[in-house]
């Protein structure tokens, strides 16, 4: 079994690290704006893309209810903001629900876990939607991944991820995760509001969490879940 892979926005891959995305300039956002249509900045999968999925990641997955392990990790995360004398964020039903059905399209649909050259960032992914860290037009393609979904989320959220690599997708759990991104400060930086990510630009106020064998997905969003903050996180109708 392989240890947790990195790819990073902000330098190179770094042993026992996720994958964390970068919050974009003005600039960069405006063009990432003017470079897709109008509107909603992406699509849903058309139904040919769910017809080639492995698992249709629109449709209800029983990951869809959290796991005693997601929870977990939801508590490890609140511990360490709290020893650093920051609030506690509220889970969010609509994100936990999106990083659930990440993890789940990263590893049925996708094959596991990986990442590409130095900025590219394939973690963020989803089977029906590229990402590159190097290039702005495809960010708003995490930015509106709850909206997609129909969770009702429709602020931009964001991600921090990490994953394990080896046959048979070995199982992620709380503990690897966390060391994972408490090794990594650009991680440290988001689940901490820090740096790009401070309380004076983002201040979080929902998250979400999902596990799924080798991979940990957390989405953050800095707007409240108008779905409501439930840690139960039944399975959303429609989805």
């Amino acid at each position: 079994m392989r240890l947790p892979l990195a790819a990073l926005l902000l330098g190179g891959p770094i042993l026992l690290a996720g994958c964390a995305e970068k919050a974009p300039p003005q600039s960069a956002q405006a063009a990432a704006v003017q470079a897709l249509p109008p509107g909603r900045l992406t699509r849903p999968a058309s139904l040919e893309q769910r017809r080639r999925m492995v698992v249709d990641i629109y449709a209800s997955h029983p990951t869809d209810a959290l796991s005693a392990e997601e929870m977990a990790l939801y508590r490890l995360l609140m511990a360490h903001r709290a020893a650093h004398g920051l609030p506690p964020v509220p889970l969010s039903r609509a994100l936990s629900i999106t990083a659930a059905r990440h993890a789940v399209d990263t590893v049925e649909n996708l094959g596991g876990f990986h990442v590409g050259e130095p900025g590219e960032s394939r973690a963020h992914a989803w089977s029906y939607m590229p990402y590159d860290g190097r290039n702005p037009a495809t960010w708003p393609g995490m930015w509106e991944a709850p909206g997609r979904l129909g969770t009702g989320y429709l602020p931009a959220a964001y991600e921090i991820s990490t994953g394990i690599t080896g046959p048979g997708n070995p199982p992620m759990t709380p503990a690897i995760a966390m060391q994972s991104w408490r090794a990594s400060p650009a991680h440290e930086d988001v689940i901490l509001n820090r740096g790009q990510w401070s309380p004076a630009r983002l201040h979080w106020r929902a998250v979400g969490i999902g596990l799924y064998r080798g991979v940990a997905h957390v989405w953050w969003g800095a707007e409240p879940d108008p779905s409501g903050q439930d840690a139960s996180r039944p399975t959303m109708a429609g989805l």
